[in-house]
């Protein structure tokens, strides 16, 4: 599970995917009040929390599942990887944790990474 600091912050620039977030226990968060990770155990919180998805909730967001063959969300997701993303771009990533968000923020909200502005940016159409 990736913990680092880009993660957290690729984490926390996506308002789309944090307002859609339901706690569940063993979800992982980032806290602002102490700045380390823990665990949820419940969904009331005192200070804002930042949701750090595992690969299998970026699986489930995609929606790679068990209901329909996965291999169809599979597919697309290394034409993306494996063909259509340049070396450059693969190398802005340190886990898959964060390649699959970038999936997920390009497929969905047309937005990709920018290490130098540090921050998901919409890709004009």
């Amino acid at each position: 599970m990736d913990t680092g600091k880009q993660y957290i912050t690729m984490c926390q620039k996506a308002k789309e995917i944090q307002e859609s977030w339901q706690p569940r226990e063993g979800d992982f968060i980032a806290g602002t009040y102490c700045g380390v990770m823990v665990y949820t155990i419940s969904s009331v919180y005192r200070d804002p929390v930042i949701w750090l998805p595992r690969q299998d909730q970026l699986q489930e967001i995609v929606g790679v599942s068990h209901v329909h063959p996965p291999f169809l969300d599979l597919q697309r997701w290394h034409d993306w990887a494996i063909i259509k993303v340049n070396a450059d771009y693969w190398d802005k990533f340190a886990s898959m944790e964060q390649l699959w968000f970038a999936f997920i923020m390009k497929q969905r909200y047309n937005k990709v990474w920018s290490i130098e502005k540090d921050e998901w940016v919409k890709l004009s159409v």
